[in-house]
């Protein structure tokens, strides 16, 4: 019954609106005349007809839920100024506005319903060159509209919450592994694919798609955090501390010879350093040359990211990272006492760990616990000051043309790993408290050498094409000599610093070992 009322009201009202609208347009200028003639007039009756009982139907209509008060205002708005363009298959933007449900709870139709409420309220729908409604009937649309979708949208969240079900995204995807297995660190979202994008958010429902490429991503990326979970070792590792100094890192060799780091001993330059170029054509390679006293730092102008080398953690957990420094002021080639904090950033593998403000003048240990990873590498840039790569002896820069800060760095060191209890918490969280057991390993089953007729016939192909090769030969032609023998060996200083002096990751190479 109420269903026949409201097909019924919307017929009548859209009468009503039809006739109106006619009734408007042939309206004259004429003295006591609303209509040109009594024909136009006679045309007019049957939608005049229909208003009575049309003004009887929007009285009824008032008792009517919702429902009813929309299909008054919002079929025949659309029908009249949007079905133009938008109906039937040949609709704008496949758009049929005619055979379009009323706003319910489906997602598609709230999208859809929204569009159409935000361009008729900038004026956007209908457009300029089509009959624009009056500013009484479209206040009335937008308000019987913005009515209806605030009552879905309520009933919506509701039920379902005010966002759809979906996956997680990369990000928290790797943020929830971090919580779950106790591992801050732990880099996954760079396996997983990129998340789709909606309206420029990545945690959009309709944006987060799941595909047989996300499962077998998401599977690998789990997988290694399951393994990083698991305890390494049964017994705790020992707690050791790597300190790395000035005179240690291999990159600071190279700095000097290219006079982007300056020698200091303490606050001072040190005079009796000495550096050699070497010679590249003849394959000589250049020293730096380090008498009494020692450098126990190098100055530094340059705010690029560096490699320390000798620092690579063992086992994953949480380091105790140290590093002692201070900022001085170098002006064309002189030292002066330095005016501000500067800024000392570590990172482990490209990822910051920490920033350390350091004072000036005087050296100055600071210290922070960070989670590192087993095998990261260390690098440090003097992110405040203000080049970012110069060569100090170059023409272009030389020294009495660089004026600024400068960082004095002396040494880094890592303690650890501090765990406070072992099995980790990451284990745990897996296998509760089940004790560790070691694993033996099988040992490698070597093969068993037997003779093999076609290694002897390849050794004597081998053989015969090599003395061929050398018949061959021009006798005019000098034979080609190895560096070492066209090169004699390049006597060093007393005190030149070479690779043996520098020492290399730990983990790195005992892995390239095995």
């Amino acid at each position: 019954m109420r269903e026949g009322i409201e097909v019924r009201f919307q017929r009548l009202s859209y009468a009503v609106s039809k006739g109106y609208k006619r009734m408007t347009q042939q309206r004259t200028t004429k003295a006591n005349c609303f209509f040109n003639s009594p024909r136009e007039y006679s045309s007019l009756v049957p939608h005049a007809a229909w208003a009575i009982p049309g003004l009887i139907g929007f009285v009824i209509a008032i008792s009517l839920p919702s429902l009813a008060k929309a299909q008054d205002e919002l079929r025949p708005f659309l029908e009249t100024y949007c079905a133009e363009c938008h109906e039937g298959w040949e609709a704008e933007r496949q758009l049929d506005v005619v055979a379009l449900a009323l706003p319910n709870s489906d997602a598609e139709s709230l999208r859809v319903w929204s569009m159409i409420f935000h361009r008729v309220a900038d004026h956007q729908m209908p457009p300029t060159d089509a009959d624009q409604p009056e500013e009484l009937e479209l206040q009335s649309f937008l308000n019987q509209l913005s009515q209806r979708l605030a009552v879905v949208e309520s009933e919506v969240r509701q039920s379902n919450g005010r966002s759809g079900v979906r996956r997680l995204s990369r990000v928290e995807y790797e943020a929830s592994l971090r919580d779950l297995l106790h591992l801050p660190n732990i880099e996954l979202a760079g396996i997983l694919p990129s998340d789709g994008l909606e309206y420029g958010l990545a945690k959009s429902a309709r944006a987060l798609e799941t595909s047989h490429v996300q499962m077998a991503k998401i599977m690998e990326a789990t997988d290694k955090a399951l393994r990083a979970a698991i305890a390494p070792t049964k017994l705790k590792p020992a707690v050791e501390v790597r300190r790395v100094t000035c005179r240690e890192m291999n990159l600071m060799k190279v700095q000097f010879q290219q006079t982007k780091a300056v020698a200091m001993v303490g606050n001072q330059r040190d005079e009796t350093f000495m550096i050699s170029d070497g010679n590249f054509e003849k394959r000589q390679p250049g020293w730096v040359c380090d008498p009494p006293p020692h450098f126990d730092g190098a100055l530094t102008l340059m705010y690029r990211a560096e490699r320390i080398n000798g620092l690579a953690p063992s086992h994953s957990g949480y380091y105790r990272l140290r590093a002692r420094a201070f900022g001085m002021n170098w002006d064309r080639g002189e030292l002066f006492p330095g005016k501000r904090n500067e800024a000392l950033r570590l990172y482990a593998e490209s990822r910051l760990v920490t920033t350390f403000d350091v004072p000036p003048n005087e050296p100055t240990t600071r210290e922070a616990i960070v989670w590192l990873n087993a095998g990261e590498r260390f690098e440090y840039a003097a992110a405040s000051l203000e080049h970012k790569d110069l060569n100090i002896g170059s023409p272009f820069y030389k020294h009495d043309l660089i004026t600024g800060p400068a960082l004095v760095l002396q040494w880094f060191e890592i303690e650890g790993p501090l765990h406070d209890q072992w099995p980790p918490a990451s284990h745990t969280t897996l296998f509760g408290n089940l004790p560790l057991q070691a694993v033996a390993v099988k040992a490698k089953l070597q093969p068993i050498d037997e003779f093999d007729p076609q290694d002897e016939l390849l050794a004597s192909f081998q053989q015969s094409v090599a003395e061929n090769s050398n018949a061959q030969k021009s006798p005019t032609r000098k034979p080609k000599r190895s560096d070492k023998e066209d090169v004699p060996p390049v006597p060093f200083p007393k005190f030149a610093l070479n690779a043996r002096h520098f020492p290399k990751d730990m983990a790195r190479s005992e892995k390239n070992a095995t």
